[in-house]
């Protein structure tokens, strides 16, 4: 029985140990975001062309690794009108007062200046913050474009339609005519992403008929089958 007892006291100790170690390793790392590949940073010039912001292209640090987007904490800050800071106690950044989850900050130091950059995962700060956006992978690098005026996106428009007749013994046409191929193309899929991004992939007619429904699939009456038709006959020209 006394035997008994010792082994549990024994255990019992050895159990507390064991927790006390991990919540000190846990408060010494705590603090230390986790680290990316600062190779993996876009260069300016293709960066530029990633973040759109009410229709126009703003410059946010940008980094590309295992399939997700992330942004200088600082930039993203700048462009969307928030405060921002990153508490090194904490190991967390702060948005407007609320703490960013701290396993998802991380940092990148550059091997040539040594600075370091504070990184957020684009998608989770934009559900954190709550502002509507729309995604992009079509190209090299993901594509965001993000609403902030109402965080709601912009309401469909119609494409207009041929409205009017040829009149008897006439070369004259009245109301709207129908739009090209190409005016179609600029006013629908410009909505998500750039158009000169999408005309210069090199894919064949088979991979624009499936790409296309899939695109006009993201935003729901957006693009309807005669527009999605005159779309893809465009691309698979080749934007002619």
């Amino acid at each position: 029985m006394i035997r008994s007892k010792s082994l549990l006291i024994f255990i019992g100790i050895i159990i507390s140990l064991s927790v006390l170690f991990m919540s000190q390793a846990e408060s010494q790392t705590s603090g230390k975001p986790k680290s990316l590949d600062p190779y993996n940073i876009i260069p300016k010039e293709k960066a530029k062309t990633l973040m759109v912001l009410e229709g126009k292209e703003v410059e946010v640090i940008l980094l590309y690794q295992n399939q997700t987007l992330y942004a200088g904490a600082d930039d993203m800050m700048r462009v969307l009108g928030m405060t921002g800071s990153y508490d090194t106690e904490k190991g967390t950044y702060v948005i407007n007062g609320k703490e960013f989850s701290k396993r998802k900050v991380y940092e990148a130091k550059n091997p040539s200046t040594k600075e370091t950059t504070i990184f957020l995962p684009v998608d989770e700060l934009l559900k954190f913050v709550g502002i509507r956006y729309t995604g992009s992978n079509l190209g090299e690098y993901p594509t965001v474009r993000i609403q902030t005026s109402s965080f709601a996106l912009p309401t469909p428009t119609q494409v207009p339609q041929k409205t009017g007749a040829v009149a008897v013994g006439t070369a004259q046409v009245t109301g709207t005519p129908t739009p090209s191929p190409q005016e179609v193309y600029a006013q629908k899929c410009n909505k998500c992403h750039g158009c000169n991004k999408v005309t210069g992939q090199s894919y064949s007619a088979a991979d624009w008929s499936n790409i296309v429904p899939r695109m006009s699939a993201k935003e729901p009456g957006w693009i309807n089958n005669e527009e999605a038709a005159a779309i893809t006959k465009y691309l698979s020209e080749g934007g002619r």
